[in-house]
């Protein structure tokens, strides 16, 4: 080999060594930022020179311009895209691309990142039938009204505290008010993902008396309470209640999958009647039957003789509290 053909040779292996020093800084620089706490040894180093002959991981890596791009510049990553999740005006781009500036079913995919085969399918599709996009739009504009009325309608129902008990009664109740032709199954998608209800199991509780009617009387009863307390009045709060266990316990530390705990049933449950006055004094009874009028009637004969016992002049001085 000549001493020229030495020289070329050697610039060449000078200019590659460079190439691949330059490229594995750029890396390092990466890997740095990804990893700041990682420590890069020489054996990492030379990894990373090795993924100079993968130049697509390179251009990746370290945000230099990529190997697989079109004539145009235009990325062939492409979104897996359907029709049907195309909007009209989508759709009426990717026409206008391929018709009026006479781009390839390639090109305009790769503009507006879907795949070569939809543009053939919406090409097509509008071959067949010219009025395609408009018929389409109309489809999804009546679709949108749909659901626009679902939603609505739950939202009226759970405003006003209504229980919507299934999708299938909620899809019946629209059809026979507007109309339509709604499945269960599309009012299930709208309640679930519009509006973000769930179906779900509930469990029974005692009702919170927090309604209008309950706040103002309450607001009413406080204003005549504070005028009795005032006038030395003694008031006696009169109630009642069961014990249907044993178990009174709520919460505990256990293990995860021990959710189950056992309780003591009572049988009969034991009816309790509590009168619990303003000066700390309680009169109640315990009971194994069901609590009707004639056991109220009785407990409040012996609780008269009790407050008789108690104070003789509880008639004049106290003020009885029934729920």
């Amino acid at each position: 080999m000549e001493q020229d053909e030495l020289l070329e040779y050697a610039e060449l292996a000078t200019a590659m060594k460079d190439d691949i020093a330059s490229e594995a800084l750029v890396l390092e620089e990466h890997y740095k930022m990804r990893k700041p706490e990682g420590a890069v040894t020489d054996r990492r180093i030379d990894s990373l020179v090795q993924k100079r002959f993968h130049p697509q991981s390179v251009s990746k890596l370290a945000g230099l311009p990529k190997k697989n791009r079109d004539h145009i510049g235009i990325d062939q990553v492409r979104a897996r895209r359907t029709i049907h999740e195309l909007t009209p005006q989508e759709i009426d781009k990717i026409v206008h691309c391929v018709k009026v500036d006479f781009r390839s079913y390639k090109d305009a995919a790769a503009i507006h990142c879907v795949k070569p085969s939809l543009v053939q399918t919406i090409m097509s599709k509008l071959k067949k039938d010219p009025e395609f996009t408009k018929k389409r739009g109309e489809k999804l504009q009546s679709k949108l009204d749909e659901k626009e009325m679902v939603a609505q309608l739950a939202l009226s129902k759970l405003r006003k505290n209504e229980k919507i008990m299934s999708s299938q009664s909620l899809a019946d109740e629209l059809n026979t008010s507007k109309g339509t032709e709604l499945k269960a199954h599309q009012v299930q998608k709208v309640l679930r993902h519009g509006l973000g209800l769930k179906y779900k199991c509930f469990s029974g509780g005692e009702v919170q008396a927090n309604s209008q009617r309950c706040l103002v009387e309450r607001q009413q009863f406080a204003k005549v309470l504070f005028r009795l307390i005032q006038q030395g009045k003694r008031i006696y709060n009169i109630d009642e209640s069961w014990l249907d266990q044993m178990t009174f316990t709520r919460r505990h530390w256990r293990p995860v999958r021990m959710a189950t705990e056992g309780v003591k049933p009572v049988s009969p449950r034991i009816s309790l009647i509590a009168c619990v006055g303003s000066d700390g004094s309680s009169f109640y009874s315990l009971t194994q039957v069901n609590t009707d009028h004639n056991v109220f009637c009785l407990y409040l004969t012996e609780l008269a003789k009790k407050l008789s016992a108690h104070d003789k002049n509880f008639r004049e001085n106290s003020v009885l509290l029934l729920e």
